[in-house]
């Protein structure tokens, strides 16, 4: 039984395409605030969801891993729907990215 929830976990790890800020910090072995820095500084790209809740793709922290010196400016862009994060956004709650 523990071997079934183990593939499958590890099933679901394959198709993924974001982090939790959480998991980047424990990837990297660096804290949740260092995480939190690099995309405040623009250091590693993230998608913020909500006021409070960012998303990392797989991708920027392979990137950053790396050595890849990019630097992300906030942008306007607007998040309108992700399948693998959520439902999509009523017009009114549209959340910038990096805002």
């Amino acid at each position: 039984m523990m071997q079934d929830n183990q593939s499958a976990r590890e099933a679901g790890q394959m198709d993924r395409r974001y982090y939790t800020p959480r998991e980047v910090s424990d990837l990297l072995r660096v804290s949740p605030t260092t995480v939190m820095k690099l995309i405040h500084e623009g250091r590693l790209f993230a998608v913020r969801v909500s006021e409070r809740i960012y998303r990392v793709p797989i991708g920027a922290v392979s990137r950053l891993q790396h050595g890849d010196a990019r630097t992300y400016a906030p942008t306007e862009e607007v998040v309108d729907r992700d399948s693998s994060i959520g439902e999509p956004l009523a017009e009114d709650e549209h959340t910038a990215v990096g805002a």
